[in-house]
């Protein structure tokens, strides 16, 4: 039976950094389209998914092919919220939506020079080395692979890591 794979793409609105930084232009495309392009060309994932708070991401994601199933509550779109909050609360979604996922990803809209093919690479790498979770680290830029499947929401906080410069 093949493996269910899920990407999340978070996307807040509140950057204090950078207003919209998610959906600025970058050349003719918001931030986060080339995110949610790189998802699809891979080929890899079942569905592409973006948590975000706002109705503007939402609408764009949605228009580029992303899926923006819910709206993510205020407590888990802060900017001291840690990642486990929004992951927590997507999977919990789908899981009780009637879709379940083995495997989830979270590719990060600020890495918008991402290529399929490192996705499909940092992939196959992530299920050679049967680890739990994987993160590829260009310079500071993240793609994360979990495996889920044996886990329950204790255990998504203790996860081998391995960082590998892609």
């Amino acid at each position: 039976m093949s493996e269910k794979k899920v990407a999340l793409i978070p996307a807040r609105s509140g950057s204090k950094r950078v207003k919209n930084k998610n959906i600025n232009k970058l050349e003719k495309h918001p931030l986060i389209a080339y995110t949610i392009q790189s998802a699809l060309s891979s080929n890899i994932f079942d569905e592409i998914i973006v948590s975000t708070d706002s109705s503007e991401i939402k609408k764009i994601s949605e228009y580029y092919g992303a899926n923006v199933p819910f709206i993510r509550p205020k407590e888990y779109a802060k900017d001291t919220s840690p990642d486990i909050e929004w992951v927590k609360h997507s999977l919990d979604y789908l899981k009780n939506n009637g879709v379940d996922y083995d495997i989830f990803s979270i590719l990060r809209p600020t890495s918008p020079f991402r290529k399929p093919k490192t996705i499909l690479r940092a992939f196959n790498l992530f299920k050679s080395n049967k680890d739990d979770l994987f993160s590829s680290d260009l310079k500071k830029s993240f793609s994360e692979w979990h495996d889920v499947s044996d886990h329950n929401d204790k255990d998504l906080y203790h996860h081998f890591c391995i960082h590998l410069l892609v």
